[in-house]
């Protein structure tokens, strides 16, 4: 359907990101569609349905009229990357062994993290944790959740150190 699995891993390449940690994410480029020129990830629910499309355009600068990053789905139900539909999910089993998970803003950090060995974390699509995604981390047994929100320390206003406060107090009410 215009997808195809890995091509031009290059852009992320040039990025430290191997083309096998892009084949862990099931990625690949679209040629066609909503998602045209965009790197694209699929979301898939708990139960390997995909639910959603989340895409980074190749060609993005600061002086584009079109959005770096393109959700097709409703992220406020993703749970990402754990239900990435793997034979041994090393992310559920890695939250499992260490008993700990970091949030980060967007998939950029999720790859980032997993190129280095840290598998252990979600993608919350954004500054603000959704339900879905809280009733998850309520569902864990986890000794330490990270907050690790991109930090904006040279913008007028820090989104980042804003958000991760927001999610901090909101997740201490229910998580000890």
């Amino acid at each position: 359907t215009g997808v195809q699995t890995c091509a031009l891993p290059i852009f992320y390449n040039n990025k430290g990101i191997s083309s096998e940690t892009l084949q862990l994410y099931k990625a690949g480029f679209s040629m066609s569609g909503r998602m045209n020129g965009r790197f694209v990830f699929p979301i898939f629910d708990e139960n390997g349905k995909v639910i959603g499309i989340s895409g980074r355009h190749l060609l993005w600068n600061s002086n584009s009229n079109f959005p770096k990053w393109k959700h097709i789905g409703k992220k406020s139900n993703w749970i990402y990357p754990i239900n990435l539909q793997l034979v041994n999910n090393i992310f559920k089993k890695t939250i499992e062994e260490k008993n700990e998970i970091i949030l980060v803003e967007g998939i950029g950090d999720s790859l980032a993290l997993s190129q280095q060995g840290y598998y252990n974390h979600l993608v919350v699509f954004g500054l603000e944790i959704s339900s879905k995604q809280l009733s998850f981390l309520m569902s864990l047994s986890l000794n330490k959740i990270i907050i690790s929100t991109n930090n904006d320390f040279n913008k007028s206003d820090n989104r980042g150190l804003q958000a991760a406060i927001k999610m901090f107090l909101k997740l201490i009410k229910y998580i000890d």
